[in-house]
């Protein structure tokens, strides 16, 4: 037994180096690289941050945009400037007030007449607004923005950039933009509407939270520093701090190029030069976002112990399979017993997919092939988004990546894609593995088919929400729908525009006493029938009761629905023979269900008593206008 001891730690030493020649050589070259992946994610979050940016500042642009339309050309600012009584002064002042309020990026609105005198002023300081006091307004005939005023066009909008006029604020440049639009009214100029917008403020606004910095440093097109994160800068008495004072060799490339990324003095220097949108603010900028070599170095680190552990795993694990390999050449058939049963929970009933920290593949089982098409020379080293299907939203996949943060696991219903681009449901449970400090080193996914239940489930669904005599969608079915859509208007009001219509047979009372409740029957058929021939591929078709059906058209407009319904209308009567006809109420679908059916309803009420054999339409602004 003391001769085999020798023998059996030789063999042991044989079996542990040659199976750790090939991780060695991996984690080897990995080390290598720890630097360029640093880096590659520094230049990966400072893009992100940048479009963000970008994305945020175009959206808040446009938002100004539009609001210094609205404010330019409105029956309060009319009244103003044709009668100043107190009534209208103070009408004026609050819907300057409350725009204030809700953009936040206004510092001064006035109103001055056609002498350059003031009449309304609101100042906007953070979050102090003041009204200035009457005796306090002053006369801006001999101002430069006033003497160029004079000479827009009607209905123009004209912005004047202030970026030569440096002013000390917290330290550095502050900017400051003026907009001024004519009011002329019957071919006169009565006066003009300004207001200055205050730069600073919208940048405040932008910040992403998925870097080392919260902002964006912010630079003139001539390099000077106009807002900083650097606490360096921020409290720096010098107004005019240039680039090239805090790095020569940075500004020198920015100077060269758009937009780019450079290495220098141990920090990562990313930016980006823009020109914000005209008639709002039409300063050249230069976005500028310093990552400073302790983040990377932190990432650095991060990569090195990530990198430590999964090396003490695979040294560990080696260690183990060295001894297993041992244990089973001394003992073969225990050791055939123990690797039969790893095989099995392995390749068990579950598709098992495992990924590691960065969600990339890293091994599958054979269940998982079978189900999915896919080996694992195909999917390794690739993100599971490869498998999406496309019908879940967003907001899906970060609720799910919110619970798998906070609780350690996940588990529910997922339709995903099979290697031949056909459906697959499943039950999905995803499990997070982690370290001892408790940071996240992998994801183990189990799922089950289930699509053939799935579908056995969705048909009989449809069953129950089909109407028996008409084959189009039911009542019950047309509720669910019509919610639904407006959902959808009332998330995206500007972007989503559906309308509703409500159609009934004419006259079907007669059909039914005349010819019977047989033929009124097959009325109903091919009355649907010849709706449903001639609608689009997007609209929603039902009966919801009796003689009555209702039509739900996404993206579109009254006009274009109004055609539609024409269409419709007299394709029915065609089809009849001039014997049967429809009436049809249309209108735009709001947030709420049960105004907009009531709308659709009035509608339908107006082309009975017109004659019948029509379209009528009512929508969401007459009513408001009624009201």
């Amino acid at each position: 037994m003391n001769r085999r001891i020798p023998r059996f730690i030789a063999q042991f030493a044989l079996v542990f180096i040659a199976l750790s020649v090939v991780p060695t050589i991996y984690f080897t070259t990995e080390l290598n690289k720890v630097d360029s992946i640093a880096k590659d994610k520094v230049s990966s979050q400072t893009q992100a941050q940048i479009e963000f940016t970008l994305n945020a500042l175009k959206s808040t642009t446009n938002n100004i945009r539009r609001s210094i339309g609205i404010l330019a050309r409105n029956g309060l600012l009319y009244n103003t400037i044709t009668k100043p009584n107190n009534y209208n002064i103070e009408a004026l002042q609050d819907l300057w007030i409350l725009t204030a309020k809700t953009q936040g990026y206004y510092s001064l609105l006035k109103l001055v007449d056609a002498q350059g005198n003031e009449i309304v002023r609101i100042n906007q300081r953070g979050s102090s607004i003041e009204i200035v006091a009457k005796d306090h307004l002053n006369n801006d005939s001999q101002q430069d923005y006033f003497q160029k005023a004079q000479l827009l066009a009607p209905k123009t909008v004209e912005a004047y950039s202030s970026s030569n006029d440096r002013t000390e604020s917290s330290g550095f440049t502050s900017l400051a933009e003026r907009v001024t639009s004519p009011i002329d009214i019957g071919g006169e100029r009565l006066g003009y509407f300004v207001a200055d917008i205050n730069v600073d403020a919208i940048f405040k606004a932008l910040t992403y939270a998925g870097t080392a910095t919260n902002r964006p440093d912010m630079l003139d097109a001539s390099g000077y520093y106009i807002r900083s994160n650097n606490p360096d800068i921020q409290n720096s008495s010098d107004t005019d701090i240039h680039l090239s004072d805090i790095n020569p060799a940075v500004w020198k490339y920015v100077q060269n190029a758009d937009s780019g990324a450079i290495y220098n003095a141990g920090n990562w220097w990313a930016f980006q030069k823009l020109k914000l949108p005209v008639n709002t603010i039409t300063e050249k900028l230069i976005l500028l976002i310093v990552v400073p070599e302790s983040y990377i170095d932190a990432l650095k680190s991060d990569e090195i112990t990530d990198l430590a552990i999964l090396a003490s795993t695979t040294y560990l694990l080696i260690f183990f399979l060295s001894v297993v390999f041992m244990a089973w050449h001394i003992n073969h058939e225990k050791n055939s017993i123990e690797s039969q049963i790893a095989r099995a929970a392995m390749n068990g009933m579950s598709a098992v997919v495992i990924t590691d920290k960065n969600n990339r593949i890293v091994q599958v089982n054979q269940e998982f092939t079978r189900l999915s098409g896919y080996t694992l020379e195909q999917v390794k080293g690739k993100l599971p988004s490869l498998f999406a299907s496309g019908k879940h939203r967003q907001e899906f996949y970060m609720n799910m990546w919110k619970t798998l943060t906070s609780e350690g696991m996940w588990e529910g219903e997922v339709t995903n894609k099979r290697k031949d681009g056909s459906y697959i449901t499943e039950i999905l449970r995803i499990q997070t593995v982690t370290d001892r400090n408790g940071n996240i080193q992998f994801y183990v996914a189990s799922f089950v088919d289930i699509t053939h239940r799935k579908e056995l489930e969705n048909r009989l669904r449809e069953l129950s929400e089909r109407d028996a005599l008409s084959k189009l969608w039911n009542r019950r079915k047309f509720d669910m729908e019509l919610k639904n859509e407006c959902r959808l208007v009332d998330r995206y009001p500007d972007s989503n525009h559906s309308c509703l219509a409500v159609l009934d047979i004419d006259h079907f009372k007669r059909i039914n006493d005349a010819l019977g409740h047989d033929e009124g029957d097959r009325v109903i058929q091919s009355v649907a029938k010849s709706l449903l021939g001639e609608i689009r591929d997007t609209d929603f078709l039902a009966r919801i009761g009796g003689e009555e059906y209702a039509l739900i058209m996404p993206h579109t407009d009254l006009d274009e629905a109004e055609i539609v319904l024409n269409r419709l209308r007299t394709s029915v009567y065609l089809a009849h023979n001039e014997q049967v006809s429809i009436s049809g109420g249309v209108t735009d679908i709001k947030s709420s269900v049960q105004e907009s059916y009531k709308r659709a309803d009035v509608a339908l009420y107006q082309s009975k008593t017109s004659g019948r054999n029509c379209i009528s339409t009512f929508s969401s602004a007459q009513i408001n206008e009624i009201a």
